[in-house]
């Protein structure tokens, strides 16, 4: 998960008063969003042995609707990584 979803979902919660509700029955099964920044994960890669061909942040479009009828955009970001 991006950094910037943790702030989203706070601020959704503070919004509609509790998290999605999609989003508080994974939290219900002890299912915990990862939380791992761009640079962990490059860490994880050894540059000897991979190289990141592309990264770059996105959004994915949820099928949550807003308050204000638009659909949930959650930040997230990728990386294309190959071996060397």
């Amino acid at each position: 998960m991006s950094p910037k979803v943790k702030m989203l979902f706070e601020d959704l919660a503070k919004q509609i008063g509790a998290p999605p509700p999609q989003l508080a029955r994974v939290y219900q099964q002890g299912i915990k969003p990862a939380d791992i920044a761009p640079a962990e994960i490059r860490a994880a890669f050894y540059s000897d042995r991979y190289l990141i061909v592309d990264e770059g942040e996105t959004a994915i479009t949820t099928n949550y609707i807003l308050p204000n009828g638009d659909r949930l955009q959650m930040p997230a970001f990728y990386m294309l990584i190959k071996p060397n």
